[in-house]
Order: structure tokens, then sequence, then C-alpha cells
């Protein structure tokens, strides 16, 4: 065996043997793969079990070293400035945690939430927006969190909320706006939901509608 540019190549070979060119046989019979291949994985599994690793593990240990050693000093506390902005688009309005919370908790104020709801014409919520708010309402109402979470599943097709979805690109604005605004960083300490709501609102270019003071002290736009 040996290797060329990140590829295994085999080469043929006789074991001596006939015992062990028997096993080896039988190991390739029940692999489905040739008598060369069935070696190199037996003896990879074995130097494994003896405690060496596999390529894949090096390699994977080695970006993890790589991560370790990299310092930066933390950077000061960031003003309003935000992402990279975007027209806004005036058809949907996302529906942040604090505000699905504060309707169904009828805290004051709440109904006024739902006039931006109502005149949009495309309704959203991210994944976590709807599991922040099923588990703040089961503990403000002590009620099992499924319970609450399919009581908010009704307003959701109800009112046709459309739950969006979190891909990569989601998580890295995500990422970004909490190195800029999130818990220790800035006076707005926004928590993992919010850097996600926040994120969809930029992904999505959409007003965020929410309740409370988090979200006024950075750069997005209020529904």
């Amino acid at each position: 065996m040996y290797t060329r540019r990140g590829e295994r190549r085999y080469v043929a070979f006789h074991i001596k043997n006939p015992e062990t060119d028997a096993l080896a046989r039988k190991v390739a019979r029940i692999k489905r793969t040739s008598l060369t291949a069935a070696v190199d994985e037996a003896l990879q599994h074995e130097i494994e079990r003896a405690g060496g690793e596999s390529d894949f593990v090096e390699e994977a240990m080695e970006m993890v070293r790589h991560f370790q050693e990299k310092r930066r000093p933390r950077e000061g506390p960031a003003g309003r400035q935000g992402l990279h902005r975007q027209p806004l688009r005036a058809d949907i309005v996302l529906i942040d945690a604090s505000a699905l919370t504060a309707f169904y908790a009828s805290e004051a104020g709440s109904r006024e939430l739902l006039r931006p709801i109502e005149a949009a014409s495309i309704r959203a919520i991210s994944p976590l927006g709807l599991w922040e708010s099923a588990m703040a309402l089961a503990r403000i109402f002590s009620r099992r969190p499924g319970e609450a979470s399919a009581d908010l599943e009704r307003f959701i097709l109800r009112f046709r909320v459309e739950i969006l979805n979190v891909d990569a690109e989601a998580a890295r604005l995500a990422v970004a706006v909490h190195d800029r605004c999130g818990e220790g960083s800035h006076r707005a300490r926004l928590n993992s939901g919010e850097c996600f709501a926040y994120a969809a609102a930029r992904q999505h270019r959409t007003p965020l509608l929410c309740k409370g003071d988090d979200f006024s002290l950075t750069d997005i736009e209020a529904a």
C-alpha cells in the first residue's frame, strides 16, 4: 500500500504462511474487498486498538491543536455598528421569542404586538425562538414544555407563521453578532436565542418584532 496525493493505492503481495493467507482471504470475502485492502483495514484497526491513531484522528487532532494555539485579545465593547445591511423587505415580519412570550403571558402592551403580525404578508419565526417561547411559558405557567409547545404550534398553524431553517449562514451570522453584542461583550447581552433571532432577521432582510430593551441596544430594525 502507498499514498499518493491523498489517494490510497494497493500493490499485490503474497502471504507465505498458508494459515495467515486463508484468514486474510476469509476476511476479504466477508468484507467483499480485495485481499490487500482487507489486510490493510485489519492492520489499521489493530494500530488503533493498540493505542495508535488513524490518519483521520491525527488530522482532526491537529486541527484542534491549531485552534487551541490561537490566542487573540478580547475586543472592546461594540457600539451600534452591525453586520452588513441590505434593504429590508416590507412584506415580512420575524417574531422574536420575547414578543410571542409576552403575548401569551398577557404582559402590558402585548396586544400591540399583534398589529405587525396581522399586517405582514409573511410571518416567520426561528425554531430557536419557538423553543425559547415554549420553555419560558412552561416556567411562567408551571406547565410541561410539551404542552406549551403544542399551544404555540396551534398559533403557528392558524396564522401561517413560517418556521425558518437554521443553516450554515445563520450559524455564521449568530456567531458574528455574539462576538459583538453577546453576553459578556456588550451591554445588550444577547443570549444564544437572541443571537439567532438577530441572524435570521439579517439573513432574511426583515424587521424583528421583539419586546424589551435588549435589541434596542443593537442596530437591528424593530418591527
